[in-house]
């Protein structure tokens, strides 16, 4: 009754190529970054370079956001509150007090929710990159001025600078 079983080989080959068809599942989809968060590094010679890349950076965060439905998540992920600058090998955020660049922003998701995204300025650490949801209270809407087709202007954008906060921020 020895010769009833599987070989020992076509189990090992067997749990080889289930491994190797899980990590081709794992890297198809991304699981990786989600292990291995990546941290785009970029190396520049002065401070004005990183803040001309951070501002674009900031720019194409807002732009993500708007389109978002978990802001606070979505802006953590951003180039904007991961990339890396290393300056006179000194790696710095963007959000970092020598760079200098800090977001202040209110977002509407796509289901209508108003958030504030801000940074806290940090050096190392996304945790400083963070959205709050606004509570929305009834109160009477103000009319502004219209056009001339009698409805109220808008900027026909959904994410606007809140200069208000925070107003301790170094410049």
């Amino acid at each position: 009754m020895k010769g009833q079983g599987l070989p020992f080989s076509t189990i090992v080959l067997a749990i080889i190529s289930v491994l190797i068809l899980v990590l081709i599942v794992f890297f198809v989809t991304g699981g990786f970054s989600r292990i291995f968060p990546a941290t785009t590094q970029y190396i520049v010679s002065d401070i004005q370079t990183a803040r001309t890349k951070c501002q674009q950076l900031l720019a194409d965060a807002q732009l993500k956001l708007s389109a978002s439905t978990n802001p606070n998540n979505d802006f953590k992920q951003t180039e904007y509150c991961k990339v890396q600058f290393n300056i006179s090998n000194e790696e710095l955020k963007c959000f970092s007090p020598k760079i200098g660049v800090y977001a202040n922003f209110r977002v509407t998701t796509l289901f209508g929710e108003v958030y504030r995204c801000y940074t806290i300025p940090s050096l190392k650490t996304t945790e400083g990159c963070t959205c709050d949801k606004e509570e929305t209270t009834e109160q009477p809407t103000q009319q502004g001025p219209t056009q001339s087709g009698g409805s109220p202007t808008s900027s026909g954008s959904n994410t606007q600078p809140d200069r208000s906060f925070p107003a301790n921020l170094p410049t």
